[in-house]
């Protein structure tokens, strides 16, 4: 309709809308992605449009890695918007950035005040309990991750709640050693008969497949591990989140090295490790790291192993320093079998 009205302006607020909508809603598709910029381009030169003005875009942004803008607009949205269903998602965008750049105790500051918000005005704080959650899941609280996820009852809500509920209980059972639950698990997010759509639903069947490889791994099933580590990489690559990228080149690294193939596995990681220079991920980087120290020991390059190791326990220690001193999500991460694992290297050198 803006179209056949010949307001560009107009045309270009609209398809913005429309595809951060797609993109988050649907799945990440790179013509939508291009239309974004295209649409942001047109309303950045040819008008005088105040930015923000789109909070879909703002989760837009977050995905690509864009996080001091994504963070500007949220912030700004939260501060100027007169809608509160607007303020609610934007303060939910601030979050998830915060969440990407691994600063874990900022958003325990947005989730305490916008519960305490929300509360206060007789509103249903669900936002802030999605990010509660989240959180959770990346410093392996696995409990805590059920106990917040059943304070929400909404049916609209329900497929979120029930999907990161699915993934706590996935990698509860594969740090239990009981990898056949713990693919069932993984499988009923992935299952859209069982997972319906939701916003950022692709997302997290990302993190279901890559919990399925995880459980493969641990059970053994090498074949199936690397046809799935094959077809996530080509997802992950196919999409802007760098996270993703990251953890599906770290993860095939992981898969190749155990059928003893070194030289692809160092592939792997040489593609994974300039990703971490591009983009604030710390949440990814002490695993890419990680990997890499297990790697070049295996080749008795124990130099580089020890530097990557080195790197690992900064990043580690960084994220557990971001948040206020006693807080019990440090003990819950640092005491997860893989951190642990190489604290435990570390103390033991």
């Amino acid at each position: 309709m803006s179209k056949d009205l010949a307001d560009p302006l107009l045309a270009a607020q609209t398809q913005l809308a429309a595809a951060s909508f797609r993109l988050l809603y649907d799945a990440w598709r790179e013509d939508d992605a291009e239309i974004c910029t295209r649409a942001e381009e047109t309303l950045r030169t040819k008008g005088k449009v105040k930015f923000p003005g789109e909070v879909f875009y703002v989760y837009v942004q977050a995905i690509r890695g864009n996080y001091e803008e994504a963070s500007r607009q949220a912030e700004m949205l939260v501060n100027t918007t007169t809608n509160p269903t607007a303020r609610v998602l934007a303060s939910g965008a601030n979050g998830l950035i915060q969440l990407f750049r691994g600063r874990f105790g900022e958003v325990r500051r947005i989730v305490r005040s916008g519960r305490e918000g929300a509360e206060k005005n007789g509103e249903t704080p669900w936002m802030y309990i999605f990010g509660d959650a989240w959180l959770r899941l990346l410093c392996f609280d696995f409990k805590g991750v059920q106990g917040v996820s059943m304070r929400i009852d909404a049916e609209e809500h329900a497929a979120w709640t029930r999907t990161v509920s699915r993934i706590a209980s996935g990698y509860a059972e594969f740090y239990q050693g009981r990898y056949g639950e713990a693919l069932q698990q993984f499988a009923q997010v992935r299952d859209f008969q069982i997972t319906p759509r939701f916003f950022l639903h692709w997302h997290w069947r990302m993190h279901a497949v890559l919990g399925t490889i995880e459980a493969l791994l641990g059970g053994g099933d090498m074949a199936s591990a690397r046809r799935e580590a094959d077809s996530f990489l080509e997802s992950a690559l196919a999409a802007a989140e760098p996270n993703m990228r990251a953890l599906a080149w770290e993860i095939k690294a992981r898969v190749v090295r155990a059928a003893s193939d070194f030289d692809e596995a160092r592939r792997c990681i040489e593609n994974a490790l300039p990703i971490l220079e591009r983009f604030e991920i710390p949440v990814t980087v002490w695993q890419v790291h990680r990997t890499a120290s297990d790697l070049y020991a295996d080749q008795g390059d124990m130099e580089r192993a020890g530097g990557h190791r080195a790197r690992a326990i900064e990043v580690i220690r960084q994220l557990a320093d971001s948040f206020e001193q006693g807080d019990p999500l440090i003990e819950s991460f640092l005491s997860a079998p893989p951190v642990r694992r190489i604290l435990q290297r570390v103390a033991s050198a």
